[in-house]
């Protein structure tokens, strides 16, 4: 059952149907209703691959059980003690699931369909047993409203990571359709629909075949093209299944944590990360980054780096070295194959470097007399940012590992401007890129450029759309809808999601 599909559009409005019958009758019982179109929804698509679900979802209700039985039958120590053994042994279950199913099955040639959502229900069981662990909200003893938290169905095909505190208010409430919530998320569907087939689905074929066969042969003009499209492409992909899955969330009054945020507005890499799947980064910053910082040794380094360079160099080191972790796993989330992990250590190092760098670069505005507060300046830290992230494009797409430094070599000392254009005129001449392509390609990225820029400024975007006059705003909504038309007739087979593969 595919996002695209007559048949998960068709679910999705008899679910909330019945989500709303039900709700006019016995509100309370309205999370059942989300239970049972979830456990169809999963059951559908996953079959037997519910048991490891099912595993995590039993891990996480005894994670509340067990700390909380520890809590009354021993001291305050002894209990730490225990819970934090329990909350040791659970993460490692779910991550050893996570381990066994994406990495170790396929690396000793026993494939199996990696279970829909393991990489995201994963990191929600954990977080949830951490956060418990930590008693930062109270634990829930329902393992069937524990259920819903893990396999609520929006989530399950490419994220969210969503919080307990932050999902469970509207997850577990009540609530009462409205025609304008209706329209909302309408428009926010019809625009992540927009976004993955006008601008995704249009060109992500010609970003392989850019990137395919042999790359020694091709100008680095041709191969940065390439990446400048992809970058494009996945992020037309990714938010807008994202948007999709949030509108169909918002039918049942359920609010999911927010992903992105214009991520290529971003002045760094580093801010980059703030604003592109956010939840993910969330989670390493909240779980990996902060407790290696305060570990024993780290902090030791810590102490004597600022005794002996100061509290920036400190500051950099430490930093710099979570940085590195943070990204070398974000990149094995991703996958285990090499160039993952070099697409992760790629993000982790510039991050790192421009930390520790910082004073120099301050030194050197102040010398070349640069307000850091313009408008010229912040433009240009948004294109050299961008370009660093098509560049990362190389270690996330190319999967051999010598065709991503050979990208990066003939991008820096083979560019071939004129070379490239050749090369880009025989795509047309071999019919994968065709002006019509062009065509609804760059019109649908101005629509999203523009979208964005809007939702930069602090507005929202449906909101200044529904302000328009009648007379601007019925002509825009029909091009709207003829750009997405035509570029159903522009691809042939519809490509899945790129993050519903992890």
């Amino acid at each position: 059952m595919e996002l695209y599909s007559v048949a998960f559009i068709g679910f999705v409005i008899i679910s909330a149907v019945i989500h709303e019958a039900v709700g006019r009758k016995c509100p309370k019982s309205q999370w059942i209703v989300r239970l049972a179109a979830s456990v169809v929804f999963y059951a559908g698509i996953s079959g037997w691959k519910m048991i490891f679900l099912a595993i995590s979802i039993l891990t996480v209700w005894c994670a509340g059980i067990s700390f909380d039985s520890a809590v009354r039958k021993y001291d305050k120590e002894e209990a730490l003690r225990r819970k934090r053994m329990s909350a040791f042994i659970l993460v490692i279950i779910n991550l050893s699931i996570l381990a066994l199913t994406k990495y170790l099955l396929p690396a000793v040639s026993h494939p199996i369909l990696l279970p829909l959502g393991i990489s995201y229900y994963t990191l929600m069981a954990v977080s949830y047993i951490i956060d418990i662990y930590g008693e930062k909200y109270e634990s829930e003893h329902n393992p069937l409203r524990l259920a819903l938290y893990l396999m609520w169905f929006p989530q399950m095909l490419q994220g969210p990571v969503n919080r307990f505190g932050n999902i469970s208010p509207t997850l577990y409430g009540t609530y009462r359709v409205s025609v304008p919530d209706v329209k909302k998320a309408l428009m926010l569907f019809a625009f992540g629909a927009f976004k993955k087939y006008a601008i995704a689905n249009v060109m992500i074929g010609t970003v392989a075949e850019i990137f395919g066969g042999d790359i020694t042969e091709k100008p680095g003009g041709f191969l940065f093209t390439g990446a400048v499209l992809f970058a494009l492409c996945q992020y037309a992909d990714f938010s807008g299944g994202i948007d999709m899955m949030m509108a169909a969330s918002e039918l049942f009054g359920v609010k999911m944590d927010v992903n992105f945020r214009q991520p290529y507005f971003a002045g760094s890499i580093a801010q980059f990360w703030r604003r592109w799947h956010i939840t993910l980064g969330s989670f390493m910053k909240d779980y990996v980054f902060f407790p290696f910082a305060l570990t024993h040794p780290v902090m030791k380094l810590n102490n004597k780096l600022v005794k002996k360079y100061g509290r920036h160099c400190a500051r950099s080191v430490v930093g710099g070295l979570g940085n590195l972790l943070v990204f070398f796993l974000v990149g094995l989330w991703h996958g285990s194959q090499l160039h993952f992990l070099l697409w992760g250590l790629y993000n982790g190092m510039i991050i790192a470097v421009s930390d520790m760098c910082d004073p120099l670069f301050a030194r050197m505005r102040s010398a070349f007399r640069i307000d850091a507060k313009s408008r010229s300046w912040n433009v240009f830290r948004i294109v050299r940012t961008f370009i660093l992230i098509c560049l990362a494009g190389y270690f996330d797409y190319i999967e051999r590992v010598r065709d991503c430094f050979t990208a990066f070599k003939n991008t820096f000392l083979h560019f071939s401007p004129s070379l490239s254009r050749l090369w880009l005129l025989d795509l047309f001449n071999s019919r994968i890129l065709s002006v019509q392509k062009i065509t609804v390609f760059i019109l649908a990225v101005a629509v999203l450029f523009t979208t964005d820029v809007i939702s930069e400024r602090k507005k929202d975007p449906a909101a200044v759309f529904s302000g328009l006059p009648a007379a601007a705003r019925w002509p825009l909504a029909y091009a709207f809808l003829i750009l997405l038309l035509m570029s159903f007739t522009l691809v042939g087979d519809n490509a899945g999601f790129m993050y519903a593969a992890f």
